[in-house]
């Protein structure tokens, strides 16, 4: 393989059927299955939908994850009224952190 090389990594697309366990899995029955939007997405995203109620990841979710701090979506997600708002927390957080160590 040259540095130029690139390499496609082939994902069997999710079938019906795959969805409809995955959203059984959620208890999530009331939450509609779009299969023409949905085959081409990871179990993980599938559950991660179906658990939010027919949501995508959340953006505060999805800010916390990048920032591995995705185990505290709790403290803040459900008390947070933007992204905005968690970020400044966290860095508030943060800064006290810094401070006592």
């Amino acid at each position: 393989f040259s540095s130029k090389s690139r390499c496609t990594i082939l994902v069997m697309p999710l079938t019906l059927t795959q969805l409809e366990d995955i959203r059984a899995d959620a208890l999530a029955e009331d939450v509609q299955i779009d299969l023409k939007r949905m085959a081409n997405w990871t179990e993980e995203q599938a559950a991660t939908f179906f658990e939010n109620g027919g949501e995508e990841e959340h953006e505060v979710t999805a800010w916390l994850r990048q920032k591995d701090l995705v185990k505290y979506e709790g403290a803040f997600r459900y008390r947070c009224d933007s992204l905005a708002t968690v970020q400044q927390l966290v860095k508030e957080s943060r800064a006290a952190i810094d401070q006592n160590t």
